[in-house]
């Protein structure tokens, strides 16, 4: 049965001369060999692959006799052999030959069984090919794709009109967690969740780079089931190849740079708030102005979204709203920030950074079960990730600074140091604060003290007489009139002598609370001592507006008076003098005022003396 259908095939098999004739066209060389696999005939160049070897030299040697191999790792002499004993016909089997000196060559055959004219089998005919060329080519893209399948860095190759992916090398298929012929059945624009225009204008800044190509910005990629991401650059050249644009792109992650970029980036902008912050405490004067100071420049130098300073309520312990600069200034009023840890809103970072005095962290908000309370608030801005720093003082929590950025995990441990410092430095501040106003207030009342009556209340007498310089010169500038009214309270030793002078002082105060009543916010009233008041009138069109004060005065002074369980009443005499009238000096006008005061008590007293010259005879005559 072999042999008659090796007999119809002999028929086809050409002859020796007809295979001469593909010498040049199709091979490099023409071979036959017997039914021991010896070579018989050979014809041709490079025999064999050894360009050194000749016809006669091949001659009744097999294949396997000579320096060469099967250049598949798969394939062996002896499949060839059993194939070759079964008279099948074989095509392209590649073979490879050392030379010994580090030059290879490779060589493919193809041959059938030949058969004599009586349908014997004879051997083998076929041609052979020197295809080192290709083969090298092939073995040098194998190794390229090795040594790109080894690459840390991510290797595609894009069709630059289309956008069609040709390339991927098994990095990106392993990191981006797709099989290859995943990728190359998508577009380069798909790869990165960009749009086609967007991929067009990176492929034109890379052709137009030349040589130097073009490098796309970093940008946020994650995998195809999303379990990892990170920050990846890419670097694009437009290169011609198999007559095509081409872009060849290698990216790499890039990650760690980037995170340690932004972490500097926000280091530098964290000691910028904490230079601002201390500028806000030198020029600070009040705990309130501090507190905004320091929101303003955790927003305009730290960079941070939202910047609040809270402190506790006293009627409810919750955290208030103290000062705030940034988003969110009405979400942040609105929401409730207890201390207490038995309420949901006490769990927060804030109550927690109070209760504890530690700073407390929130890297991802919107996925925090402690800020759940205020999800539905956040979501309304644009916050991601927010820090609670404790103000302490002495041990113990008095508010906290609340920051808050756009960005997750914004607040890495050497920001931490640099906001721990910003919150040590307030509260330092706070407490030189409260002791500079401490040192004001005991000014402040020393001051009070010095040109106050204890008693009533009113101005003293130095007080008084500063007041009324001051309103002297004004006048003389502005062409003014003014009155000056010196009253003494009638009747008042007696009530000393009766009810004691703590009844005394009881009156005294009543009477100036009275007086006070009917005067002008402008007019000024002042104790000289003892049971002596004195008033001065600014701004007076004469002496009618003056004794119509007087008039009053003197109806405030005799109202009846409750003192110690006691009705007891006083009336007033009460000295009038003028300005510019009388005199220009203070001390004249005061002396004038008390000399029309004694006229006023001579006349019997409960009554209102304008000064003249003829009354202050009549006093020295007295």
């Amino acid at each position: 049965m072999a042999v008659h259908k090796t007999a119809q095939f002999a028929g086809l098999v050409p002859e020796w001369d007809s295979l001469r004739a593909i010498l040049g066209i199709a091979a490099d060389w023409i071979w036959e060999q017997d039914t021991e696999f010896r070579f018989s005939r050979l014809e041709g160049r490079t025999l064999e692959g050894d360009p050194a070897a000749s016809a006669f030299e091949l001659v009744g040697r097999t294949r396997w006799d000579l320096s060469l191999v099967p250049a598949d790792a798969e394939v062996s002499w002896a499949s060839l052999q059993h194939r070759l004993r079964e008279l099948r016909p074989f095509r392209g089997v590649i073979l490879r030959r050392d030379l010994g000196d580090g030059d290879i060559r490779f060589i493919r055959v193809s041959g059938a069984a030949s058969f004599d004219k009586n349908g014997q089998w004879s051997g083998y005919r076929g041609f052979g090919e020197d295809v080192t060329s290709q083969q090298m080519q092939l073995h040098m893209a194998q190794r390229f794709q090795t040594t790109m399948d080894a690459s840390p860095d991510c290797v595609l190759v894009t069709d630059f009109e289309t956008q069609k992916l040709l390339y991927v090398n098994d990095t990106i298929c392993e990191l981006a967690g797709f099989q290859r012929d995943e990728l190359l059945a998508l577009f380069g624009y798909q790869l990165i969740a960009k749009s086609h225009e967007y991929m067009a204008d990176v492929f034109a800044r890379a052709e137009a780079g030349g040589i130097g190509g073009y490098t796309e910005p970093p940008h946020l990629a994650m995998s195809k089931n999303g379990d990892r991401r990170g920050w990846w650059e890419a670097h694009h050249r437009c290169v011609m190849m198999d007559g095509r644009r081409v872009v060849v792109t290698v990216s790499r992650e890039i990650t760690g740079r980037v995170l340690a970029e932004q972490a500097e980036q926000r280091a530098r902008r964290v000691y910028a708030a904490l230079s601002a912050t201390n500028e806000a405490i030198m020029r600070a004067e009040t705990p309130q102005q501090l507190y905004q100071q320091v929101c303003e420049a955790a927003i305009e130098s730290g960079g941070l979204a939202i910047a609040c300073l809270l402190l506790p309520d006293p009627a409810t312990g919750d955290l208030k709203v103290a000062a705030l600069a940034g988003l969110g200034e009405q979400e942040m009023r609105e929401v409730v920030i207890s201390t207490d840890p038995s309420k949901p809103e006490g769990h927060g970072i804030n109550g927690t950074a109070f209760r504890t005095g530690k700073p407390c962290i929130s890297e991802d908000f919107l996925n925090d079960p402690r800020t759940r309370p205020w999800h539905g608030v956040v979501k309304r801005t644009r916050l991601r990730a927010a820090a609670a720093m404790p103000i302490v003082r002495e041990g113990k929590s008095v508010g906290t600074l609340y920051l808050g950025a756009t960005e997750r995990r914004a607040f890495d441990d050497e920001a931490l140091t640099l906001l721990r410092r910003i919150t040590e430095n307030l509260a330092y501040a706070l407490q030189n604060l409260e002791h500079e106003e401490d040192r004001k207030r005991a000014e402040e009342q020393a001051h009070y003290l010095a040109t106050h009556d204890s008693l009533t209340g009113l101005p003293n007498r130095a007080l008084f007489s500063d007041l009324l310089d001051q309103a002297l010169a004004t006048s003389l500038r502005y062409h003014h009139k003014l009155a000056v009214m010196f009253i003494d309270l009638d009747h008042f030793k007696d009530v000393n002598d009766n009810l004691g002078h703590a009844a005394g002082d009881l009156l005294l105060q009543e009477v100036a609370r009275q007086l006070r009543s009917v005067l002008r916010s402008s007019d000024v009233l002042a104790r000289m001592g003892g049971d002596e008041f004195v008033v001065l009138l600014p701004n007076v069109r004469g002496v009618d507006d003056a004794t119509r004060v007087a008039s009053k005065l003197l109806d405030a002074a005799v109202a009846s008076l409750h003192v110690l369980d006691e009705d007891c009443s006083v009336s007033a005499s009460i000295g009038i003098s003028l300005f510019p009238d009388h005199n220009e000096d203070r001390q004249i006008l005061m002396k004038y005022a008390d000399v029309a005061m004694y006229q006023a008590k001579a006349r019997g007293k409960n009554t209102w003396v304008v000064y003249s010259v003829e009354l202050e005879g009549g006093a020295l005559a007295s």
